[in-house]
């Protein structure tokens, strides 16, 4: 059976730092990098999907400030996301996997799924708030977090030049190896009672 994982993560101008878990040993501070701040850092939303084959579907960048309703999401499934399914799936049966975002879970959004889905994890099966289960959020959003991270970028168009860069250069066997992790994760949430595994 393929599976299709979605979800959908902010990107920010600005390098992600984390004072807590980067740390330098230096002569002195101006050995150590400096991290550039922009006032107003524009933000990126993208909207990504990968099976459990290892296939990455070209990310879809949402318009700046749009706040993404059933309509919008069914216009972006229907028009981009479909159509790369039907082609990744070849007439096989596949299960979709969605978080619990109200676009995602109206009553029109779970109509559409059921008719172009062979199967889907409802809201009631899948837990609120899992990061620890969805390959997107514990691979594939860390793997490109870090991969547009590792430089400055001036511009808008700049950061997500790199996220498309770096959304079709991923190799299908470590995704595909990410997404095969999925049932044993599953299996060390219900262990742990529903907490946190990493």
């Amino acid at each position: 059976m393929l599976w299709f994982f979605c979800d959908d993560k902010n990107f920010r101008q600005d390098q992600a730092h984390n004072r807590q878990n980067h740390r330098w040993i230096a002569m002195s501070a101006k050995d150590v990098p400096r991290v550039m701040k922009t006032k107003f850092p524009a933000m990126v939303m993208v909207f990504g999907v990968i099976s459990s084959d290892g296939d990455v579907m070209p990310p879809h960048i949402y318009e700046t400030g749009l706040r993404v309703n059933t309509e919008i999401y069914l216009l972006v499934m229907e028009t981009v996301v479909l159509p790369w399914m039907v082609q990744m799936t070849r007439d096989r049966p596949c299960v979709w996997q969605q978080d619990s975002a109200p676009c995602r879970v109206s009553n029109r959004s779970l109509a559409w799924l059921e008719e172009h889905c062979y199967d889907l994890v409802t809201k009631h099966q899948w837990p609120p708030r899992s990061p620890d289960l969805n390959p997107m959020d514990y691979f594939s959003w860390c793997l490109l977090e870090n991969q547009t991270n590792r430089y400055p970028y001036t511009t808008k168009a700049s950061i997500i030049a790199s996220i498309k860069e770096h959304c079709t250069s991923v190799d299908r066997e470590i995704v595909k190896k990410a997404c095969g992790s999925f049932r044993t994760r599953i299996e060390r949430v219900i262990e742990a009672e529903g907490s946190y595994v990493e």
